[in-house]
């Protein structure tokens, strides 16, 4: 027998949630300990939250408004590569983004934070809207479709996806925080060691 839709719906998804949260989580553990002290004046607690959220937004959200997820059952197996490969670019194209506005952003900060962020936010929207538009829509869901179906899958998709990535933000800022106050506490000891 093969796997059941609802061995998909089911453990499947749990599992593949997981597994891609400790991905997930790896990565923007490594990216969160890069931007610590680059981030202008944000401490390491923010500067996680800023990198997740950042993360969250730009391989999830923005995604999603593009080339929002279909169930199983909808698409043809013909043209599963090319929306793979769409989809990944657009998902390519939108990491790229934000880590050009982030850049944009640091090199911006001593003109003021207000212009850095917005001119890091236009770039963003700038280059994530033109690859929107030069990138061929999916559209393969049949008119006969229930769109109740369709609209609980994809909220479901971006529900999990978010709870996945709040889990991630959670542990991560967590991590951070008590690795900031152990060493505030080691540099504590060291100066009254050193006056005395």
């Amino acid at each position: 027998g093969g796997i059941t839709r609802g061995q998909q719906a089911g453990p499947g998804l749990l599992t593949a949630t997981v597994l891609f949260g400790l991905v997930a989580g790896g990565v923007a553990g490594i990216a969160s300990a890069f931007a610590v002290g680059r981030l202008g004046s944000l401490r390491p607690v923010a500067s996680t939250g800023v990198v997740v959220s950042l993360a969250y937004l730009a391989y999830t959200v923005v995604p999603w408004l593009k080339y929002p997820p279909n169930p199983p059952a909808v698409g043809s197996g013909e043209t599963i590569g090319e929306r793979t490969a769409l989809y990944f670019g657009f998902v390519t194209v939108s990491l790229l983004a934000v880590v050009a506005a982030v850049l944009l952003v640091r090199a911006l900060l001593a003109r003021g934070p207000w212009l850095a962020v917005v001119s890091g936010v236009a770039l963003y929207l700038v280059v994530v809207g033109v690859a929107a538009v030069v990138l061929a829509p999916i559209d393969e869901v049949p008119d006969s479709f229930p769109a109740n179906t369709l609209y609980s899958f994809r909220i479901g998709a971006l529900a999990t996806s978010t709870a996945m990535w709040a889990g991630v933000a959670l542990v991560l800022t967590g991590l951070t925080a008590r690795t900031w106050r152990a060493r505030q506490a080691d540099e504590l000891r060291r100066a009254r060691a050193a006056a005395l």
